[in-house]
């Protein structure tokens, strides 16, 4: 009798599953939005209200139609259809609203949201904090001078967090400083030259050459794959679907400590070089003057414009030295004074031009310069 009863149960489902797919069409890659002449479900959840003929889907879990926007199958309060746009992450945004998931973050501004690294989020008055799928509003932040730590710590100019959470003694964040070579990437994942992490923490094994992102935590290699940053059998990432495949982890991690995330070049990982030409844009590799950039329009050293420069023209001089048809420049900033036509590196911090000679910036006896190119010319300082 119990054997009869849930063969019963096996063939109801099957019928009602077949009756409730009868006329429906799927539109969505996860299976989860169908739509059939008069409606759209969300799983077997009617939306209410939803308009099949305009309805789209985003990213899974969002959706509109030209009145509504959706999360799963609940309407979006105030949401714009027109001016919706996927952010990445789980991060959505209108004219109106940013949205975490399917909740509003609370006094954000979306013309000047921004997703920064491990899900910390801000604009132009707040910094927020990812806490259980929304984003809290860090007191007292301020964006400008925001940076974020390593286990769940951040601190600005003036005051050190944790989590949403001020923390009375800003000396300990002195203890959560992030490895300057590491670069954010996605989620919880980030890498430097030789390595991928999971929430900070080494992935073992990881092949850095064909390492790629999955969803729902999961991520692979040639060799391996795994989840949550440790290894499991390889079929686990069969089904996952792609976020960030090896050549675009390639092209975010570039070098000299400049990333590219979300379309914007960023120095350090945290400060974004402002109004760069993406297609353009590269980094200039010299052997000691390190941290340069150009693209069609400016010279950069670090995230700021090396005012006044002419990319068209720069060359390596030597040492920490570059020039252009104009100017000499040093760490960045202009080396008032000096000829540049004439202007040379000798070495062990000594250049000169025709009128000058220089050591550590500052003008010395000519002599010295003299000095210093004959003991190189006669090879007492070895290969410089």
């Amino acid at each position: 009798m119990e054997v009869i009863f849930w063969w019963l149960l096996i063939i109801f489902s099957t019928i009602s599953s077949f009756i409730f797919n009868i006329d429906k069409e799927n539109i969505s890659d996860n299976d989860m939005f169908v739509r059939s002449k008069n409606s759209v479900y969300y799983g077997r959840q009617e939306i209410e209200g939803a308009d099949p003929e305009t309805f789209q889907v985003f990213q899974d879990i969002y959706g509109k139609d030209k009145n509504n926007v959706y999360c799963r199958n609940n309407k979006m309060e105030n949401g714009d259809p027109v001016t919706f746009e996927y952010l990445g992450d789980d991060y959505t945004k209108d004219k109106n609203n940013v949205y975490s998931g399917c909740a509003r973050v609370e006094e954000a501004d979306p013309n000047t949201f921004e997703l920064l690294e491990l899900n910390y989020t801000k604009d132009k008055d707040n910094c927020y904090f990812p806490l259980k799928n929304k984003s809290i509003k860090i007191n007292n932040c301020d964006p400008n001078t925001f940076e974020i730590l390593k286990n769940n710590y951040s601190k600005d100019e003036k005051h050190c967090f944790h989590e949403e959470k001020e923390v009375d003694n800003i000396k300990k964040c002195e203890n959560y400083k992030v490895n300057a070579e590491r670069v954010y990437l996605y989620g919880k994942y980030s890498r430097d030259k030789n390595n991928f992490y999971y929430l900070n923490k080494k992935i073992e094994e990881a092949d850095v050459y064909s390492f790629e992102i999955l969803e729902n935590d999961y991520s692979r290699d040639r060799n391996n794959c795994y989840f949550q940053g440790k290894k499991v059998n390889f079929s686990e990432c069969q089904n996952q679907k792609n976020i960030l495949d090896k050549n675009s982890l390639k092209e975010m991690y570039l070098y000299n400590d400049y990333t590219k995330k979300y379309g914007k070049i960023y120095y350090d990982d945290y400060d974004k070089i402002e109004g760069v030409d993406l297609d353009t844009f590269e980094i200039l590799s010299f052997e000691k003057a390190k941290y340069y950039s150009k693209d069609k329009n400016n010279l950069y050293y670090k995230n700021e414009i090396v005012e006044g420069a002419e990319p068209y023209t720069i060359e390596y001089v030597g040492g920490s030295y570059l020039k252009d048809k104009n100017s000499v420049y040093d760490i960045g900033k202009i080396f008032e004074g000096v000829d540049v036509e004439s202007f040379h590196f000798i070495g062990l911090l000594y250049v000169k031009d025709k009128n000058n000679c220089y050591y550590w910036g500052k003008v010395v006896e000519m002599s010295e310069c003299d000095e210093m190119e004959k003991s190189i010319k006669d090879g007492v300082f070895g290969d410089l």
